[in-house]
């Protein structure tokens, strides 16, 4: 018959084990959902803009590309499969390489088209990429 001493030592070992597997799992959980941030490489900004009529490809004055990159520098990214903003990359501005779709119906979230991770953006920040797009002809919604 087992001592008291080597229940309660097996116990102990049982909690221990349970608990560093219930933290395992959540460090595992929480690097796939992990929020990334967008790095930040100021270059000319391309505006593209295909949709209705409209065909539009076209690069930004720097002022405008350093607009669009403040946007989207250093900010937090997301995943959210369940996002009903629509998005299109040929509804989008490149910076550095990077494709950066705003949501077509007017929400304030952007796509980075290759990570496929969401961006929320002020509704300052949202003006002022409608601005842009309507100075090169793009409007919005656009869905």
């Amino acid at each position: 018959m087992k001592s008291s001493t080597e229940i309660l030592m097996n116990n102990k070992r049982i909690i221990l084990f349970y608990t560093a597997t219930f933290f395992l799992l959540v460090a595992i959980v929480l690097s796939f959902m992990s929020c990334g941030k967008v790095p930040g490489n100021l270059s000319k900004a391309t505006l593209v803009f295909n949709y209705a009529d409209k065909r539009i490809n076209t690069e930004l004055s720097d002022e405008e590309s350093e607009q669009l990159y403040n946007i989207v520098k250093d900010k937090s990214t997301f995943s959210d499969d369940m996002s009903s903003c629509g998005f299109s990359d040929k509804t989008a501005f490149i910076i550095g390489g990077r494709t950066f779709c705003p949501a077509c119906d007017g929400c304030n979230t952007i796509k980075e088209w290759e990570s496929g991770k969401l961006i929320n953006i002020s509704k300052t920040d949202r003006n002022t990429i409608e601005r842009i797009f309507k100075n090169h002809g793009g409007f919005f919604p656009c869905v």
